[in-house]
């Protein structure tokens, strides 16, 4: 996203999601993993092992790709959480961040 006002300036970010329910915004403009800046990480919880969940290996969490609504800066995502005592949940969130 081009623009975006983030940690006290105007910066180009990158977000990526992973399959263990992680959420990052990087440095667009980095030119390499050196340079890159981290402005913010989120858990969106546990995530659902491959063991408790016929799915994609090893991990079954954030699979969605993102959509940003750029009137609003939300970003929204599909995700499968796990419960406490380890057995999935038969359905998905959306949340918006």
């Amino acid at each position: 996203m081009t623009g975006l006002s983030i940690n006290g300036g105007t910066h180009d970010v990158v977000f990526v999601e992973t399959q263990n329910n992680s959420v990052y915004a990087f440095d667009a403009d980095a030119t390499s993993s050196q340079t890159a800046q981290t402005f913010w990480k989120v858990n969106l919880g546990h995530f659902v092992y491959k063991g408790d969940l016929y799915g994609v290996n090893p991990n079954v969490g954030i699979l969605s790709t993102p959509v940003i609504d750029a009137t609003t800066n939300t970003l929204y995502l599909w995700w499968k959480p796990r419960t406490r005592d380890r057995t999935a949940h038969r359905f998905s969130f959306m949340p918006s961040m």
